[in-house]
């Protein structure tokens, strides 16, 4: 996404999703080019779905609004890179208990201060004063479930 193309969205939600898009792939670029594992977008937001946790495949499909057959197809790749442990339960085969492995921690915890890295250059090209703002407007209640049409 250029500059010019994102002068070019006028809609807050649509300015807001191709940042964010921008972001990712921005922080999916810069691991794949620093790690010998690759490790897409959506396999990052499973991780952190399961960061000092276990969930089944059928509990993160929930949270993180993807159907079980894209998390299990996410968690059978992030299983075979070593990065999660799937569990097997005798009483229930198919709640099968899905938790972060030690390499799966330590590669969440640098994700995280890459993440760092990009708001400190994101920080620089506004300014403090202008990111704190950012944040404060995007924490705040925008009363969105009074919407109607």
């Amino acid at each position: 996404m250029t500059t010019q193309e994102l002068n070019n969205s006028s809609t807050l939600i649509d300015l807001l999703s191709e940042r964010h898009q921008q972001m990712r792939n921005t922080l999916e670029n810069r691991w794949n080019e620093q790690h010998d594992i690759q490790i897409s977008t959506s396999e990052w937001f499973i991780i952190a779905r399961i960061y000092n946790k276990t969930a089944t495949i059928t509990q993160i499909a929930k949270e993180a609004n993807l159907t079980r057959q894209a998390v299990h197809k996410h968690v059978k790749n992030l299983s075979s890179k070593g990065i999660v442990e799937v569990s097997e339960l005798k009483s229930n085969k198919k709640g099968k208990p899905i938790r972060l492995s030690s390499l799966g921690n330590e590669y969440y915890e640098k994700y995280e201060q890459l993440k760092v890295s990009l708001e400190n250059a994101i920080a620089r090209s506004l300014d403090e004063k202008q990111l704190e703002k950012l944040k404060g407007l995007l924490k705040e209640d925008w009363n969105m479930k009074d919407f109607n049409m």
